[in-house]
């Protein structure tokens, strides 16, 4: 059995723990997710946004090209991930998983065009008059003059600055004029027309894939879609698990010089040798010099940690908890009854923020 069959057995749990920058950014995935989800308050598909992960890296590439335009990328912000290359990215991989395994459910919300060369979404459509080809087309009100009865395009009444019927030779007041519709017309040939040719043009200047204002035809396009995706309580209970977040934290906190990490069993052994406290157990315990912070990562079930945040209570480290929102009203209390004790809402957590909150108590 070669590597790839092998790799290909794993669950997704196991594969990103095998992948540094795919583990940090599977999890800022899904509490972006999460996050997203909570504040709509509904079940709508979460839309994912441009994030600074190696999601995001990845997904700048709509096409094999690497030429689409960073500047062009940030502005549209709106990416979705490729179905239709699965294979070729690890994280779009990833992303598979997680919906395979039951993490994540991912309906389509929209498609869009894109170049078909350089692979741009930054794109304009041209109107192009189907007779003369020009591109000086504008759109124009039909109207009838009631005095009259003349019916045309309302460009056609304008001389110099009044309006002017071009049959009866009157003045034209707004309000002597019905508007019957609206319809294209040729500032080149003069000639009106419902429904005008259409030609796109990329925006994308900076590739070397194509010349600049590069434009090409409907049926020559791309399309792309985007996927709104939502957490499921599978997936809620896999980053409350504390298992890939704690990971995931651990692998940022790694940099930093004389920090010391104890995780699961080891943190008993390090209460019951530091404290004299038996059968105490965390998701993590961190230390740096003689700071020491005890980390909690608290699911929908809430109750055994206020037993716990008592106990810890009478040592000195700070005790962080990281909650799930349901979990909030049930420990709202804790910082004010124990003067060590940290809630962080796992709806305002994202790795970096949960990492510098961990430096900055050790530093204190």
């Amino acid at each position: 059995m070669g590597s790839n069959d092998r790799k290909a057995k794993l669950s997704v749990v196991d594969y990103i723990k095998t992948d540094r920058e795919l583990l940090i950014a599977t999890v800022d995935l899904l509490l972006h997710i999460l996050k997203k989800q909570r504040e709509m308050e509904i079940d709508k598909p979460v839309i994912i946004e441009r994030l600074s992960t190696t999601f995001s890296d990845f997904e700048t590439n709509f096409s094999e090209s690497i030429e689409t335009d960073k500047k062009l990328s940030e502005e549209l912000r709106i990416w979705t991930y490729k179905t239709y290359e699965y294979e070729k990215e690890k994280n779009v991989s990833v992303l598979r998983q997680l919906i395979n395994e039951g993490y994540l459910t991912f309906t389509e919300i929209e498609r869009y065009v894109v170049c078909p060369v350089c692979g741009s979404p930054s794109i304009r459509a041209l109107f192009i008059c189907p007779f003369c080809g020009s591109f000086k087309v504008n759109t124009t009100e039909i109207v009838q003059h009631t005095v009259c009865g003349f019916t045309d395009a309302k460009v056609k009444f304008w001389s110099k600055d009044e309006l002017v019927c071009p049959s009866c030779g009157l003045r034209v007041k707004e309000e002597d004029l019905k508007i019957l519709g609206r319809i294209f017309i040729c500032e080149n040939c003069n000639r009106t027309f419902r429904n005008p040719s259409i030609r796109f043009e990329c925006l994308n200047y900076n590739t070397t894939l194509h010349s600049p204002k590069y434009k090409f035809d409907p049926l020559e396009s791309k399309v792309r879609k985007i996927y709104g995706y939502n957490i499921t309580k599978k997936g809620e209970r896999l980053i409350f698990s504390d298992t890939i977040l704690i990971d995931a934290l651990s692998l940022l906190l790694s940099s930093y010089p004389d920090v010391i990490i104890f995780r699961g069993g080891d943190t008993k052994n390090f209460m019951e040798e530091t404290f004299k406290i038996k059968e105490l157990e965390f998701s993590a315990i961190i230390i740096k010099g003689t700071k020491a912070v005890a980390l909690d990562v608290v699911g929908e079930e809430a109750i055994p940690f206020l037993v716990k945040a008592g106990v810890v209570s009478r040592t000195s480290m700070i005790y962080l908890l990281i909650v799930h929102p349901d979990s909030l009203r049930t420990l709202a209390d804790l910082e004010k009854m124990h003067s060590n004790v940290r809630i962080v809402n796992a709806l305002e957590l994202s790795l970096d923020k949960l990492k510098d909150l961990v430096v900055s108590i050790l530093s204190n």
